[in-house]
């Protein structure tokens, strides 16, 4: 092993590197069939330099960088989802959702769903008749709490923070109507042996647009 001078492959500075064969070495590095760095720094500016490239997004027309490995048309998913939903028929969505329902509307398909949401704890088994009991009860006192709470609420949705009180009017099925949310599911309060009125506690009741409270789930 020999320790020899070669120039940086990106500054030119000369620094020592440690090598095995001297003189075919500092051939190679100085030819630039070797790369060598004096520095971290000079690695990174030489292979953004040379491996990365500026492209143009194609839905909100920024430019971005990008390694060139990794070359797309969009600068972030959120881009990509606008364009998504901008132009449903350039990535034939209609029939990718045809294709996937042959898969997953089979009664094989729901059934497996099912199970592995039973055994990871996500849902409760709805053959469980102490379960629809509670579930029911606390649609009922939520219904019934509905006309106090809103009269204390100030408008806002407790998960985006959006002001949401003008959405009362919409339909009750539209995605932005302000429904009551149980901010701790009424499912732990099942499982931990408590009741549906204290699952519908007003502590436990928020107001939040439909398509939150979808989103969230059993969350």
């Amino acid at each position: 092993m020999y320790t020899t001078s070669v120039p940086c492959t990106q500054c030119a500075t000369s620094h020592e590197k440690i090598v095995s064969n001297k003189s075919s070495a500092v051939k190679a590095y100085i030819s630039g069939k070797k790369k060598a760095f004096c520095s971290s720094k000079c690695r990174q500016e030489h292979f953004k330099q040379t491996c990365w490239i500026t492209l143009e997004c194609k839905q909100c027309k920024e430019p971005f960088e990008v390694p060139k490995s990794l070359a797309r048309n969009f600068c972030s998913y959120k881009c990509y989802w606008a364009d998504l939903k901008e132009y449903p028929k350039k990535y034939d969505l209609m029939e990718k959702a045809r294709y996937a329902s042959t898969f997953t509307n089979t009664s094989e398909s729901i059934n497996k769903m099912r199970k592995t949401k039973l055994d990871k704890g996500i849902s409760i088994d709805w053959t469980d008749a102490s379960w629809k009991q509670f579930w029911r009860r606390c649609n009922e006192l939520t219904r019934k709490r509905r006309a106090e709470l809103i009269g204390d609420w100030d408008g806002y949705d407790y998960i985006d923070g959006e002001y949401i009180k003008p959405y009362l009017e919409l339909h009750y099925s539209h995605g932005k109507y302000p429904t009551l949310d149980h901010v701790i599911p009424r499912s732990t309060f099942f499982k931990e042996g408590k009741t549906p009125k204290e699952a519908c506690d007003s502590v436990n009741l928020k107001w939040t647009k439909r398509s939150n409270n979808s989103r969230k789930y059993n969350k």
